[in-house]
């Protein structure tokens, strides 16, 4: 399993090399977070980190075409790089003091996505009231 999320990995990295988001980018990060929710969905530890990442895949299924797609690429970088130094540290050398440290820098990111996304939203729901008085 870790040879599959080490390739994983290295397919996730390459994309991150354009400077715009397209929707190669959002369906490698979203093959990318499949991958690693299925290893962590094996451990109990990680069933709320592994949730956490099904939930950002299903907010990148439905993605608005107004997001800001330059913060989008921000978020997924840091998420997919703390994710790979995470499970390098993790199960690879094994030298993590708390396998758990990644959780508030992840949340913090998601949580960052979230208001992104639903800032959007938001935005297009006043617009939408002002359009409507």
């Amino acid at each position: 399993m870790l040879d599959e999320l080490k390739e994983l990995d290295q397919d996730i990295i390459n994309y991150f090399y354009v400077e715009e988001f397209n929707e190669d980018i959002k369906s490698a990060s979203m093959n990318f977070f499949e991958g690693y929710t299925k290893l962590l969905n094996t451990f109990f530890e990680f069933k709320e980190l592994a949730y956490g990442l099904s939930m950002l895949n299903t907010h990148l299924a439905n993605l608005d075409e107004s997001v800001d797609a330059s913060m989008l690429l921000i978020f997924l970088k840091s998420i997919v790089d703390d994710l790979i130094e995470w499970k390098e540290s993790v199960f690879i050398a094994q030298n993590a003091e708390d396998i758990h440290y990644i959780d508030k820098s992840f949340y913090a990111n998601i949580s960052q996505l979230e208001i992104l996304f639903s800032g959007e939203n938001a935005q297009e729901e006043d617009t939408e009231e002002i359009e409507f008085f």
